[in-house]
């Protein structure tokens, strides 16, 4: 099994002050989704990370792995 987590920092959330504070809050929902959620629910696409101007910024997905 394998999670792919993917944060494109090019926008102005994360020119707009601190982009670490930006990456680290994005992390917190996504790890509060994953805590909260059935893991098949991640499958395939899995699902989108959202700057605080509401713009996709990058996804999350726990896939199989054959080999891994």
């Amino acid at each position: 099994m394998k999670l792919k987590l993917e944060i494109k920092m090019d926008n102005a959330a994360f020119a707009d002050g601190d982009p670490a504070h930006e990456a680290a809050r994005i992390l917190k929902e996504a790890a509060f989704k994953i805590n909260n959620e059935p893991i098949g629910n991640f499958d395939g696409d899995g699902f989108p990370l959202r700057d605080y101007n509401g713009n996709t910024v990058g996804f999350v997905a726990i896939n199989e792995e054959a080999g891994s």
